[in-house]
């Protein structure tokens, strides 16, 4: 491996990490201003330490009964508590700067992290470039701009692996500092319990029995802890006999666990029913050619980025002949291969405790159904400065290989030269594109606050849906419930409690489902809304008439003779939000 690790003579490690630094800086500074994003699962993480800090225990407020939560393990709700805590206050406008304050330091540290990581193997000029391209991309800048687990789940992966590199002195400073981070990586996302049993793994390896007993019973704790909640929860009678019928649905992703959602066999069709074990055990080799080519995203672009790259090339002449479309599977074949070939390269070294840890990962993300496979790339992303490392290494051993063949040696290099320009310009062309795209966020009344901030991928579609959330606030009554495939953000935005939209196809039967609530309102605003809940009001004009449209969105609500509740309110638009595009 001297090809890699030989000293550095043009750029040393303080001018790479100096760049580093400057890229962390220019990567933050047009977003700086404002609350951290908390759409989606970010809504969920923010309403759970939400209820934390008002000490109602793990909570999802905006249920209905507000039930007890099962699906995430409690660390980044508590992070969030702990900010509402000392801020002496939930509302999003005053805790959420300091969230995304929270986020833009922890992305820091992840570079540092991960150039000290690529370091142990490579020259500085390498280890600057696998930097560059693991974290200074589209995928992660967005990532961190959310209130993800994935920046801190990253964090305390690249923080494991440091670990288990460093000297074997201090042994029990190790233990400690090595149960911590497998303890929150685990707490943090529940595969993240692939580094709990690493950890005590590293021991039988070593063949010390007493320490390895003594590991698995301190990583008993925050796994057998967390079991035991989950248990409880589910073996309540208000668990098998919820609020409403749905509340518990195996498909009501939020509400119930992985094991449920994973007993589908399509959680966004639940009409396509169980997965029976054969199926589930079935997904696992059909699974291994899409992670072997999100593994070559992880290192190199994902797939998003390499079809744009293809799609300008669409209009060079003699290029869009040249190089297929198929060019992509092979690309991201390619390095998924060279990733997996340095782990296979660990392995007969005798390091086998970060393979063992990164294939228990990928059989883990094997198990999942075929429609989370669009999630493979941030799944895989977490682990992008591992698998870069293991890439670095693989690509040491065949340049060594080399020793005695200089013509091939200068074909590898130039081969891997102008495979890095490649993807350090994919990478920059979507991270431009990102930024070019970025939109300037104006709520007229958000909590009684006008406020302003800057947010990724947000276009008219999510500016309707917000215009439509302001309204709700204005004109729904607290007690209210808002069907939603976004119910969560409903909440956060409106303080109203709100449902997911159930996933029943015949309108007949969704609207039982909306009954059973009952529903006073339905939102319609994307794919997904469009699917299942408007065919149910479009089928049902007696009971359901629209109050608020913009744009894609639409707004209806129960008639008031039905539920015997407030008359209709009707406009036609609420003038207090505005979005624009920031060039």
């Amino acid at each position: 491996m001297r090809a890699l690790v030989r000293e550095p003579r043009a750029l040393s490690d303080s001018l790479a990490l100096l760049l580093l630094l400057i890229l962390v800086v220019l990567s933050w500074w047009p977003r700086a201003r404002g609350p951290i994003d908390l759409r989606w699962d970010a809504a969920v993480y923010y309403e759970l330490g939400t209820s934390l800090a008002e000490g109602k225990g793990y909570r999802l407020l905006n249920e209905p009964g507000e039930i007890q939560a099962v699906l995430y393990p409690p660390l980044y709700p508590a992070v969030v508590a702990v900010h509402q805590l000392i801020l002496g206050t939930a509302d999003p406008l005053t805790v959420g700067p300091w969230l995304r304050g929270l986020s833009a330091l922890l992305f820091t540290a992840l570079v540092l992290a991960t150039y000290v990581l690529l370091r142990q193997v490579a020259r500085a000029p390498y280890a600057f470039l696998g930097t560059v391209i693991c974290l200074f991309s589209r995928l992660p800048i967005w990532l961190s701009d959310r209130l993800y687990t994935d920046v801190p789940f990253a964090l305390t992966a690249v923080l494991f692996a440091l670990r288990a590199h460093a000297p074997t002195s201090a042994a029990s400073k190790r233990d400690l500092w090595g149960w911590t981070l497998a303890t929150a990586a685990f707490l943090l996302r529940s595969v993240g319990v692939v580094f709990l049993i690493a950890w005590v793994a590293e021991r039988v390896v070593l063949r010390q029995p007493r320490a390895a007993v003594l590991r698995a019973l301190l990583a008993a704790i925050p796994i057998l802890g967390w079991q035991l909640y989950v248990h409880h929860v589910q073996s309540q009678a208000s668990y098998g006999h919820p609020q409403y019928a749905y509340q518990r649905a195996d498909y009501n992703v939020y509400n119930v666990t992985y094991g449920q959602l994973f007993s589908l066999k399509d959680h966004l069709n639940p009409a396509l029913g169980q997965a029976d074990l054969v199926e589930r055990a079935e997904r696992v080799p059909r699974s291994v050619p899409a992670i072997v080519s999100a593994v070559g995203g992880a290192i190199s672009a994902p797939r998003r980025e390499w079809e744009l790259g293809l799609e300008r090339l669409k209009h060079v002449p003699v290029v869009r002949r040249v190089v297929p479309w198929r060019t992509i599977d092979l690309a991201l074949g390619l390095a998924g291969c060279l990733a997996l070939a340095g782990l296979v390269i660990q392995v007969w070294r005798g390091a086998v405790i970060m393979p063992g840890l990164i294939l228990m990962y990928l059989a883990g993300l094997a198990t999942m159904p075929s429609s989370y496979y669009i999630e493979l790339p941030r799944y895989l992303w977490v682990l992008s400065p591992l698998l870069m490392q293991l890439a670095f290494i693989a690509s040491a051993a065949l340049y060594d290989r080399l020793d005695d063949k200089p013509a091939w040696r200068r074909l590898t290099l130039a081969a891997s030269a102008a495979a890095l320009l490649v993807i350090v310009a994919l990478n920059l062309a979507g991270v431009t594109s990102l930024y070019s795209s970025i939109w300037a966020v104006r709520h007229a009344d958000w909590n009684g606050h006008s406020v302003e901030y800057r947010l990724f991928t947000y276009d008219s579609e999510y500016a309707s849906l917000d215009d439509a959330l302001e309204w709700l606030k204005a004109h729904a009554d607290s007690n209210d419930v808002i069907s939603s495939t976004t119910p969560h953000w409903v909440y956060v935005r409106t303080g109203l409690k709100a449902v997911l939209t159930p996933f029943e196809n015949e309108p007949a039967a969704s609207q039982r489902q909306l009954d059973s609530v009952p529903v006073r309102y339905v939102i319609v605003a994307d794919w997904l809304s469009r699917k299942y809940g408007l065919p149910t009001v479009e089928a049902m004009p007696v009971l359901w008439r629209r109050v608020f449209a913009e744009g894609e969105c639409a707004v209806y609500e129960r008639s008031g003779d039905a539920t015997g509740s407030h008359p209709t309110h009707r406009i036609a638009g609420s003038p207090g939000f505005s979005a624009s595009i920031v060039p």
